[in-house]
């Protein structure tokens, strides 16, 4: 498992593309799209700011043969591991 601290300058869809792509030593374009897992413009919205305070929350899904968590309020962190081999692949979770 390795998690990284999403720092804003970048989309949060765009970066965790980037981030399973350094981790599984493929190129971006290799990877299947991420719509193809969850909605990257909902991931977004999931997690923007309301005008008052910022959102909480954690969602879990599976992207290149890993799986995903994003979990934060003001800081983000992306937690990808790879799936055991015996493991479903099920569809995305949020808590």
């Amino acid at each position: 498992m390795t998690t990284r601290l999403h720092d804003r300058n970048e989309p949060l869809s765009v970066a965790l593309v980037h981030f399973v792509a350094e981790l599984t030593n493929r190129t971006v374009s290799s990877l299947s799209p991420l719509r193809e897992s969850i909605d990257p413009d909902a991931l977004e919205r999931l997690f923007e700011p309301t005008a008052t305070a910022p959102r909480a929350g954690t969602i879990e899904f599976r992207y290149a043969g890993r799986v995903v968590t994003v979990a934060g309020a003001t800081d983000f962190t992306i937690t990808v591991e790879e799936i055991d081999s015996a493991s479903e692949n099920g569809p995305a979770s949020s808590r």
